[in-house]
């Protein structure tokens, strides 16, 4: 690997050769302010130009035959004299100087961009020369060749991935592509977040609902277990109370996608879809689920693109066996054959490439749950034979999870068990504090287990080593201590 630092003190020649086709300093246009301090003289326009040069150590090893050869960056810029005393000056030297590394604030890379806006100004009345100049360093940042600025890029945390999809163009159409998760995942910049549909804590909500008697109302809530980041997801359209009850939580990609439930207030069953963009922070409304109003069915996506949901109950409460496929990228439902037993409250889980809908019960057995399961093989679109005694015991599968190792874990009496192949085994106990289970997801090597000590009592996060199964406890703000109804893992 061939690493190349470059000079702090004199131009590169490609800069110095631009600094000549400059016009004479009269020719500049004067601007008020900051404007005219920025265009000063025709040195100062050359150091902006080696800032921009200078704005990163970077190894050239991509330009090496050694193709094995891992490039790295310490993202430093050293310091450049500015022109001015003025210490609120917010020049382009001044504004790359606060750049100290990359993620350390989006905020400081936007005013870097708007500086350069002021260039884009004066390249109109300057020539084509400084216009293709400038065209090509807004690409991505200025002054730095698409794949270092790409690197910086998916650097950015994922809470300000939104913002930065709206400084420009450029920056917008390179996040939304599909190689930028890539990229971020396959440098390990890509953040796990889980997503729940949890009760409102009465403090934090609008003042006409904190009399309202009777269920609790749920809202969307993000949790980073690594940082212990908690923050509120802006409302469902038409929801701003409330999100739909016992509706569907599913990670695909970067999105959200909310699916069915009912009516907070009326309790009226919808079948409506709801995808929301990390990345550009907004909500879009998907096309309706088909086939008349579902409830309680098992739901769950393969992670990249496709949504699966199938059993449930219709509007007269009779289990379904039907089963449907969602194309979040395309937008479209398609129906997959019929399962070979009627199921409601059964739980789906995509686990080794299979869609299982695991438990539930059939119309004539009201609530009694059943210990069977079947598998959607993706690959030939069919049903595999119906697995009998799949669970345990004969329980409600809710907290049965894929632990992203190929096993399954569920949590039943006071245990954590583990389905390794055929069998059921107990690998950890639950801490006192989680006695009643809420909710149970995997989340990067780690199974996150949310639940109370007692029946009313507040709900508290722990998360359990799926190496050595041992229990670290979160720190839980008060305003998120609420019950939790359902979630998914999605990474960004």
């Amino acid at each position: 690997m061939v690493s190349v630092t470059l000079d702090l003190v004199s131009p590169p020649p490609l800069v110095e050769a631009r600094r000549k086709s400059f016009p004479p300093e009269p020719s500049w246009p004067k601007r008020r302010g900051e404007e005219e301090e920025f265009v000063a003289d025709e040195e100062r326009r050359g150091e902006v130009e080696v800032r921009k040069r200078k704005f990163l150590t970077f190894s050239k090893a991509h330009e090496s035959s050694d193709k094995s050869s891992q490039a790295t960056a310490p993202w430093i810029c050293g310091p450049v004299e500015c022109y001015t005393d003025n210490p609120t000056c917010h020049c382009t030297l001044h504004e790359l100087d606060k750049i100290w590394n990359v993620g350390q604030s989006l905020t400081e890379w936007i005013h870097f961009l708007r500086a350069f806006d002021q260039l884009n100004y004066l390249s109109k009345a300057q020539g084509n020369c400084l216009k293709r100049t400038m065209n090509s360093f807004m690409e991505l940042l200025p002054g730095l060749p698409h794949n270092v600025a790409l690197e910086c890029l998916i650097r950015i945390p994922f809470d300000q991935i939104s913002v930065a999809t709206s400084v420009c163009k450029g920056w917008k159409a390179e996040i939304e592509l599909p190689e930028f998760r890539w990229s971020r995942k396959r440098d390990g910049f890509a953040q796990s977040v889980i997503v729940m549909a949890q009760a409102w804590i009465y403090p934090t909500r609008a003042a006409h609902l904190a009399k309202v008697s009777g269920p609790p109302f749920y809202r969307l809530v993000l949790c980073d277990p690594k940082t212990g980041y908690w923050s509120e997801l802006p409302p469902v359209p038409g929801f701003p109370d409330g999100i739909p009850m016992f509706c569907h939580l599913v990670g695909v990609g970067s999105e959200l996608v909310v699916i069915g439930g009912c009516d907070p207030f009326s309790y009226q069953a919808s079948n409506s879809v709801f995808i929301y963009s990390f990345l550009s922070a907004m909500w879009r409304r998907g096309t309706d689920m088909p086939g008349g109003q579902r409830l309680f069915a098992g739901c769950d996506s393969d992670s990249d693109r496709m949504v699966y949901v199938a059993g449930g109950h219709d509007e007269d409460k009779s289990a379904l066996k039907s089963a449907l496929a969602y194309d979040v990228a395309k937008d479209e439902w398609s129906r997959l054959p019929d399962m070979a037993q009627a199921r409601e409250e059964c739980k789906g889980v995509f686990h080794r490439g299979k869609f299982h809908v695991i438990g539930g019960y059939p119309t004539e057995r009201q609530g009694s749950f059943e210990r069977h399961a079947e598998a959607f093989d993706v690959a030939t679109w069919q049903w595999d034979p119906v697995q009998d005694d799949f669970l345990e015991a004969a329980k409600c599968p809710t907290t049965c999870v894929d632990g992203g190792d190929s096993r399954l874990y569920m949590c039943r009496n006071g245990n954590v068990t583990m389905r390794d192949g055929a069998t059921w085994q107990v690998v950890a106990g639950l801490p006192a504090e989680l006695c009643n289970v809420a909710y149970v997801t995997a989340w990067q090597g780690k199974l996150l287990v949310i639940g109370s000590g007692k029946s009313d009592g507040p709900h508290t996060a722990y998360v359990m080593d799926l190496k050595n199964y041992t229990w670290k406890k979160l720190d839980v703000p008060d305003e998120y201590s609420g019950h939790v109804q359902s979630g998914c893992c999605l990474e960004i």
